[in-house]
């Protein structure tokens, strides 16, 4: 396995391993928020959205690897004509709801952020990815923001 490859993967183990931790944090000191009830909902329901974007074309190319597929196709449209990387606005949005059903931790906010950190990572490994698959990106790179609309 090449170090490209094996970084997609390392990337990955970290998402669920600090998503683990969040919630086993959450799961010691509960509290019920309705900011952070919202916050997982508002997240479920934007990574609902992107999965249907993705069902709208025939290949699935919807996968949690930072690494593209054979024949993937550029996705533009629903919500992806919104943000380039809904799914990981999405697990940033839930991770946030569930990390606010706790009180107040310094290492939540930690555990948060490097999920953050770990996701950014995903976004730019794919980034670039995409840009040398399709010249197409670079301008819908351009259009679009990252992970909050008209924002970041």
């Amino acid at each position: 396995m090449n170090l490209q490859k094996r970084f997609s993967y390392i990337l990955v183990q970290l998402q669920f391993l600090f998503i683990g931790l969040i919630v086993f944090v959450v799961m010691l000191s509960f509290r019920f928020s309705w900011i952070g009830l919202i916050l997982v909902v508002a997240g479920l329901a934007i990574g609902l959205r992107a999965v249907e974007a993705h069902k709208r074309i025939k290949r699935h190319n919807f996968r949690i690897l930072p690494e593209l597929q054979e024949g993937c196709e550029l996705v533009t449209h629903g919500i992806y004509r919104y943000v380039r990387h809904p799914m990981y606005s999405a697990v940033m949005l839930m991770m946030l709801g569930v990390a606010l059903m706790t009180p107040f931790r310094a290492e939540t906010v930690g555990m948060w952020t490097a999920l953050c950190v770990v996701l950014i990572f995903k976004a730019l490994r794919e980034e670039r990815l995409w840009c040398g698959h399709d010249a197409r990106y670079e301008t819908y790179k351009r259009k679009v923001k990252r992970f909050i609309p008209f924002i970041v």
